[in-house]
């Protein structure tokens, strides 16, 4: 029997076109397609993003509900930060950590799915 741990995110399905959680859904679905061809290619910037292993619906007395799995990620990096005196992360760390988001953002930017210019809305 295999036993492995999986977070999963359970959010009110409301499907109307601007909804957050639809966005999402259909996000993650899109990215399903690049992760398979990606890890066919070998590529190394797999690793560093985070997919759905599974979306789901169910319903129950308050409605319905999307349901996504995910593998289980460490602890978030300001959670890290409580363990380090003055919370200053080692030099080493924030290098490795802020390498992978670099590597997780490439992959997003070459498929077209973030526009990361400074001349973003979101960014200004």
């Amino acid at each position: 029997m295999l036993k492995r741990l999986t977070s999963l995110k359970i959010c009110v399905q409301v499907d109307s076109d601007s909804s957050p959680v639809l966005n999402e859904v259909k996000m993650l679905k899109h990215l399903k397609q690049f992760k398979e061809e990606a890890e066919a290619a070998d590529l190394a910037y797999v690793k560093f993003a985070r997919f759905a292993d599974d979306i789901f619906e169910v319903d129950d007395l308050t409605g319905r509900h999307y349901c996504m799995t995910f593998k289980p990620h460490p602890c978030s990096v300001r959670t890290l930060q409580k363990v380090f005196p003055d919370a200053a992360l080692p030099k080493l760390l924030i290098r490795s950590t802020v390498h992978r988001v670099l590597f997780g953002l490439n992959f997003l930017r070459g498929i077209g799915h973030i526009n990361i210019l400074i001349s973003h809305p979101q960014i200004c």
